[in-house]
């Protein structure tokens, strides 16, 4: 169940990590997950680093972050360390999205 208190600890937490794409993604996408109700990403259907043909800028395989499948909708999180503009590699997004 979603509760104020989850999503705080949630962005509470969010504020103490360095924010690195590389070595945080998961973590995050998963405790993401866990403070909207789900038990994990694998409970959620999320599938990490998921293989989209054609997503990369020269027409070969792109990666991903994660890619949640459900029932009633789907989410594509595409990532990039804190800091990191994000405006240059929404083209990036819309690529694996189409």
């Amino acid at each position: 169940m979603i509760t104020p208190q989850a999503l705080q600890t949630f962005a509470d937490w969010v504020a103490s990590i360095r924010g690195d794409e590389d070595s945080e993604a998961q973590t995050y996408v998963n405790r993401l997950l866990q403070a909207w109700g789900w038990a994990d990403a694998v409970e959620a259907g999320t599938t990490f680093e998921r293989k989209i043909p054609k997503g990369s800028l020269a027409g070969g395989m792109g990666n991903a972050d994660a890619l949640i499948e459900g029932t009633r909708a789907t989410v594509l999180i595409e990532m990039k360390s804190r800091g990191k503009a994000l405006g240059p590699n929404f083209p990036q997004l819309q690529r694996y999205w189409i």
